[in-house]
């Protein structure tokens, strides 16, 4: 079985949060999402890149090119 992957929507996008900071919960969830660090390179996942939870560490996400 395969970890599904995931991919945050820019900012400013049809499904991403607003383009300026904003009092959004929706927004605010998506930022924070997009600042989480990545285990394996150590770089934030960002936007419009895929990534998956890491199986082996709950909360934990990794950039899909990093597994």
């Amino acid at each position: 079985m395969t970890t599904p992957t995931m991919n945050l929507a820019p900012p400013g996008s049809r499904y991403g949060p607003c383009q300026t900071d904003c009092p959004h919960p929706r927004c605010q969830r998506s930022r924070r999402a997009a600042a989480t660090v990545c285990l394996r390179c150590g770089l934030q996942i960002g936007y419009d890149v895929n990534h998956i939870a890491d199986p082996a560490q709950a909360g934990a996400v990794v950039h899909s090119a990093c597994q």
